[in-house]
């Protein structure tokens, strides 16, 4: 059997969740899904058909601002506002939040490195910041996502260490948004072309490791991908395509 992939989910909820949530069924699939409060407010019934349907939600702030751009006050207002409205939504549909996750817009740790995460070299301000973010996350009972079979050492020995959930692979369907494109990636082609590369591109900065990726079989992945009216195509070909290559899909507990 190949690697197990963890499947993530930003940007919920939006106008492609529920046909997404039964594609997700239909595959038997199920994740975490990273939600932004203010979207939240217009779709609470379906984040409560989510957890019914057996996927976990994560906290992905209110406004989806990046946290290097914001004060640290700001910060804690977009972690609360949007702990508080998912306690609701866990209550409204009978489901016990006994695991909180949250993952920063962006990948951005409030750092100033606007999502580098895999550079080093903050001044001390920066690293206090961030400290300081990942204390609250701490407080508010926020822990990282377990992943059986992740054995990047850069993961674990860093990322997995904190509070927020980080990934491993992400699948840059998101650069489907444009029309032009980001990161010369245009078409569902480029997406697929890319994940299944040796080393593929990370927009995170240089992966301190030999060999990585999705084809690299001794190590699982946790997969981010996007939930997005307009790359949703994207979404159900790379799954599909992830399905049919011998990938399995693990729940994340």
């Amino acid at each position: 059997m190949k690697k197990q992939l963890y499947l993530t989910i930003d940007d919920f909820p939006t106008k492609a969740s529920e046909e997404m949530l039964y594609f997700l069924e239909e595959k038997g699939i199920s994740s975490v899904i990273f939600c932004i409060g203010k979207e939240l407010v217009k779709h609470e019934e379906t984040a409560v058909k989510a957890l019914l349907m057996g996927h976990k939600l994560g906290n992905h702030s209110y406004s989806h601002k990046a946290f290097s751009k914001i004060s640290l006050k700001e910060a804690y207002r977009e972690i609360q506002k949007t702990d508080l409205l998912l306690d609701r939504i866990y209550e409204k549909a009978g489901v016990t939040w006994d695991v909180k996750y949250f993952r920063f817009p962006y990948g951005d740790k409030g750092d100033g490195m606007m999502g580098q995460v895999l550079k080093r070299g903050l001044d001390p301000w920066k690293r206090l910041k961030k400290r300081r973010i990942q204390k609250r996350l701490a407080e508010l009972n926020y822990t990282n996502i377990v992943a059986p079979g992740v054995s990047y050492n850069y993961y674990q020995d860093y990322l997995a260490r904190e509070r927020d959930a980080q990934w491993t692979l992400d699948v840059m369907e998101w650069c489907l948004k444009k029309p032009e494109g980001v990161f010369e990636i245009k078409t569902e082609a480029d997406v697929l072309a890319r994940l299944f590369s040796e080393n593929p591109f990370d927009c995170r900065g240089k992966v301190p490791e030999e060999s990585y990726g999705i084809t690299f079989e001794p190590s699982n992945e946790v997969i981010l991908m996007h939930d997005n009216e307009q790359t949703f195509p994207a979404f159900k070909t790379v799954i599909n395509e992830m399905l049919l290559r011998g990938y399995g899909f693990s729940k994340i507990n």
